[in-house]
């Protein structure tokens, strides 16, 4: 599995850039389940998650692509907070095997990442 996230505008942290705790990828997937309108984590697990790894925040360039293992853990940035947050594209990678029932239908929901291209 592997994520590919663009950067549109330049991304820092004060605009909103992308968060990742390094190798939070050794605790394998985390479910994820219906938050609000969207698909996520559960909040008691993610704080119990954040305290044991080092958040590092990736700043970039427009056009800038970083991938990365898509697993890891990519906590959400406080939006509502940013007047104007950093556009960005993330495709995450799934081979077929690893798929809910080997299918490739775009009405079945993923368990990890939050936004797919198959």
């Amino acid at each position: 599995m592997m994520s590919a996230f663009v950067a549109l505008d330049k991304a820092t942290i004060e605009n909103g850039c992308l968060q990742v705790l390094k190798s939070s990828h050794a605790l394998g997937r985390l479910d994820h389940g219906k938050v609000g309108c969207q698909m996520g984590t559960d909040s008691n697990r993610i704080a119990q998650v954040e305290p044991l790894f080092e958040r590092v925040h990736c700043t970039m360039i427009p056009g800038s692509v970083l991938f990365f293992y898509a697993i890891c853990f990519t906590p959400a940035r406080p939006m509502f907070r940013i007047s104007r947050a950093a556009r960005s594209l993330k495709s995450l990678w799934i081979p077929r095997r690893l798929r809910r029932g080997g299918k490739s239908t775009a009405a079945q929901p993923l368990r990890s990442g939050s936004f797919a291209l198959l």
